[in-house]
C-alpha cells in the first residue's frame, strides 16, 4: 500500500509543483491587493493567514520533499513578511504583528504535521 502511495506521489509531483506556485501567486495577490479580504471579526483575518500558510506549507512538502524543514519554514515566513511589508504601503491595508504571528503558527503547524508524517514513515520502515 505504501509503495502505491509513493508511486502516485512521484507521478503527480509536477502537479504538486504547479499547485504550489499557483497557491503562492494567489497568496501574494490576496495579500498585496489594495483592498483587504472581507472579515467581520478581527480573528478572521488571522485565521486566513494561518490556514493559508498551513496549506502552503503542506503543498510545499508535496512538491519539494527534500527541502530542509528550517529552509521551508524560513522561506514561507519570508513570504509572509514580504506581504506585510507591502501592505504597509497601501492606504487601505494595515501591516499587523498579529498577522505575522498567525503566519508563524500556520507554518509551525504544517511543519509539525510533516514531521509527524516523516516519523511515522520511518517507524514503519524499521519494523
Amino acid at each position: 500500500m505504501w509503495l502505491r502511495i509513493v508511486r502516485y506521489w512521484l507521478a503527480f509531483r509536477p502537479m504538486f509543483k504547479l499547485l504550489f506556485f499557483l497557491m503562492l501567486l494567489l497568496a501574494l495577490y490576496l495579500g498585496m491587493r489594495p483592498t483587504p479580504a472581507p472579515a467581520t471579526y478581527h480573528w478572521q483575518s488571522d485565521l486566513y493567514h494561518a490556514v493559508g500558510l498551513f496549506a502552503l506549507t503542506l503543498v510545499s512538502y508535496l512538491a519539494f520533499p527534500r527541502w530542509y524543514w528550517w529552509l521551508r519554514g524560513l522561506l514561507l515566513f519570508g513570504v509572509g513578511v514580504l506581504i506585510e511589508y507591502v501592505q504597509s504601503f497601501h492606504p487601505m491595508r494595515v501591516a499587523d504583528w498579529n498577522d505575522l504571528y498567525a503566519n508563524g503558527a500556520g507554518i509551525v503547524a504544517g511543519l509539525v504535521l510533516i514531521g509527524g508524517y516523516g516519523y511515522l514513515c520511518r517507524r514503519r520502515l524499521h519494523r
